[in-house]
């Protein structure tokens, strides 16, 4: 009887170190370490584009179509900019949207996400202009802070890919 008393005793002492050090580990193995937005064409000349940021303050610029600078380039953005992003992503629980929002006009250009957390697990969200408005109020952040309307500490690293764009 004292033994499985001690037994008890132990697991009860043991269990809450344990779920810590656990939540611990899942939030860094779960974080975001990049997210890309896509800006697609439209029927006429929309605009084809993405932005990338990375965790480490990188961001990429890739314009596909219809936009002044095709090509991929890069510049540093300050670390604490591009976490402080990320992390509002996180906090907006962009884990939980849809792949796939219904098209509700289809001549407008439409916004992909592709996010990427730590241990290289991706989501896509798809149509993403017709789920939750925080998705379009978070890209018009990240064109604010990357759109490519000036040559300032942009460097070109590559043209775009074939059959990359929408």
């Amino acid at each position: 009887m004292k033994n499985v008393l001690l037994v008890i005793i132990a697991i009860l002492l043991v269990s809450p170190a344990m779920a810590k050090r656990a939540k611990k580990k899942k939030n860094v193995v779960d974080q975001i370490a990049s997210v890309e937005v896509h800006h697609g064409t439209c029927f006429g000349r929309c605009p084809d584009y993405a932005l990338k940021v990375d965790r480490n303050g990188l961001l990429t610029y890739t314009g596909f179509r219809f936009v002044d600078d095709t090509g991929v380039y890069q510049k540093n953005i300050n670390k604490a900019v591009a976490n402080k992003l990320l992390d509002q992503y996180s906090n907006y629980r962009i884990d939980t949207c849809q792949e796939l929002y219904e098209n509700q006009i289809p001549d407008l250009p439409q916004l992909y996400y592709t996010i990427t957390y730590n241990k290289k697990a991706v989501k896509k969200i798809y149509c993403a202009n017709w789920g939750p408005k925080y998705l379009t109020t978070m890209a018009d952040k990240m064109d604010k802070l990357g759109k490519k309307t000036d040559s300032i500490g942009w460097k070109r690293v590559g043209d775009v890919p074939r059959g990359q764009g929408n």
